[in-house]
């Protein structure tokens, strides 16, 4: 929550019968604002009636402020508080306000489903100079300094997933990956990462007593023979295989 606390939350009354009208939330002069609209830029024109009415007449409406020194969340909850209270006209029985909603915070954007055109130019618009980040290293870099995020400053330290959460982490894993194809170019730079890639002793031995005593069931067995079921290697790939099972042998046939 942010620590801004110049939010205020203000009605609208009528001078006459001194009933609400209107309330909003705002910083600032927000609240007088609404003396200043045109038919044309209002979005409340049931509001701008009854203030236009009154300053006709050469009467100004009372404004005040009903709390003040808020954080924009409070804000917000006492306005709605308000607006639920006195009703609104049209929608709640006797109800006194303009207000067309009973809260107006910004629309979520959770569960939001983007295009991918949208996905596209918001990407590009944080490409190269145009990334705040861009350039920014060292000393420039805001996270220059600050502990990172490792051993008792993760959040996660000391802690395990359960089972369940492994099982439905790999599961939504395997969904976002399932029939998605990746570019040339995405191919090429996950080979070359492959490829430079330094494996320590100490991992391959890790590596080997994961793996000892594991038995491939059928199924998976069946699955890699169909996958690779009528594939053609190229010379070049038969050539480096034949060599890699030439190095085995000479390197078994080597005493200890």
């Amino acid at each position: 929550m942010s620590n801004d606390k110049s939010y205020y939350v203000y009605v609208y009354r009528h001078p006459v019968t001194m009933l609400p009208f209107y309330v909003g939330k705002g910083k600032d002069s927000r609240m007088f604002k609404h003396l200043y609209e045109t038919y044309e830029n209002t979005e409340n024109r049931k509001k701008y009636a009854v203030i236009k009415n009154l300053l006709s007449h050469g009467i100004l409406p009372v404004i005040s402020r009903y709390a003040k020194n808020l954080d924009e969340e409070t804000a917000y909850q006492i306005e709605e508080m308000l607006i639920q209270k006195w009703g609104r006209q049209g929608f709640e029985e006797n109800g006194l306000l303009t207000n067309i909603c009973v809260g107006n915070r910004p629309p979520s954007s959770q569960g939001r489903i983007l295009s991918e055109q949208a996905r596209h130019n918001l990407s590009q618009a944080k490409i190269g100079e145009k990334n705040p980040m861009y350039g920014r290293t060292g000393v420039d870099c805001p996270a220059y300094g600050k502990p990172g995020r490792v051993g008792e400053t993760n959040g996660f330290y000391g802690k395990k997933h359960t089972p369940e959460s492994l099982a439905i982490m790999g599961q939504k894993s395997q969904a976002f990956h399932t029939g998605r194809k990746r570019s040339d170019d995405t191919r090429a730079k996950m080979r070359d990462a492959q490829l430079n890639k330094v494996v320590t002793e100490e991992t391959k031995q890790k590596l080997r007593e994961a793996n000892l005593g594991k038995k491939q069931s059928a199924e998976t067995i069946e699955k890699r023979r169909q996958k690779h079921l009528g594939q053609k290697r190229s010379e070049e790939t038969r050539a480096k295989m034949r060599e890699a099972r030439k190095n085995k042998a000479v390197k078994a046939t080597k005493p200890e």
